[in-house]
């Protein structure tokens, strides 16, 4: 995704300022705005979506009961040159106390190619 850098002689400066408009609901909740997006477990180990990528304007819609919770977010990348999107989905479940299971897909376009990408944990 990348964080946008300028640069300046032989410094970079980057902007990973966040802002949004957050309305939550008892189930549900809605964001639109600036803001990081991170799945699974590991901060450096994820498949798709981690905290080291930057921030980028997205729609996340959320849905969470006892057990089951489902996010889904479309968003513009930071990318020089042509816009590049993001669509991508989450869906996660606590089977036991001890056990989760997870599954997300993620495609990436607007580059002229198709980025399709799927992971089930």
């Amino acid at each position: 995704m990348g964080i946008p850098v300028t640069l300046s002689g032989k410094n970079a400066y980057s902007d990973d300022a966040s802002a949004y408009f957050l309305y939550e609901w008892p189930h549900f909740s809605a964001e639109f705005g600036r803001d990081e997006a991170r799945w699974g477990p590991g901060l450096e180990g994820s498949l798709m979506l981690r905290k080291q990528d930057s921030f980028f304007d997205m729609l996340r819609l959320e849905a969470k009961f006892s057990r089951f919770h489902f996010t889904s977010i479309h968003g513009k990348l930071n990318h020089s040159g042509k816009s590049k999107f993001a669509a991508a989905h989450r869906v996660e479940m606590k089977i036991t106390p001890w056990l989760h299971a997870a599954g997300s897909e993620l495609v990436i376009y607007g580059t002229g190619t198709w980025n399709p990408c799927i992971s089930i944990r």
